[in-house]
């Protein structure tokens, strides 16, 4: 199981590290629950931070995105059952 628990279920990954950062403060400041994170080996990302959230905030998290000039390589949710499988849900932004 990843380290951030099981209702953040869903990752966003970035391909670099300024991505990830800017979104991290972009979703704090809209009270977005967020935490950045490893992104787990398998996923393709172009830098080693993603952002875990719940996916009920899905929706939240691409409308607080949509006005940055934050792009990321992928939306994954946690596999129902396995902890450490993703499935991919949406591409880039």
């Amino acid at each position: 199981m990843e380290p951030w628990g099981q209702d953040l279920d869903w990752l966003i990954v970035f391909d670099s590290t300024y991505n990830a950062l800017a979104a991290e403060a972009a979703l704090e400041e809209a009270g977005v629950e967020a935490l950045t994170v490893p992104v787990p080996r398998g996923l393709t990302a172009g830098c080693a931070l993603g952002i875990a959230f719940r996916g009920a905030d899905f929706d939240r998290v691409k409308q607080r995105l949509a006005g940055t000039v934050v792009r990321w390589t992928g939306v994954y949710r946690r596999d129902a059952g396995r902890t450490s499988k993703y499935l991919k849900v949406e591409g880039p932004a």
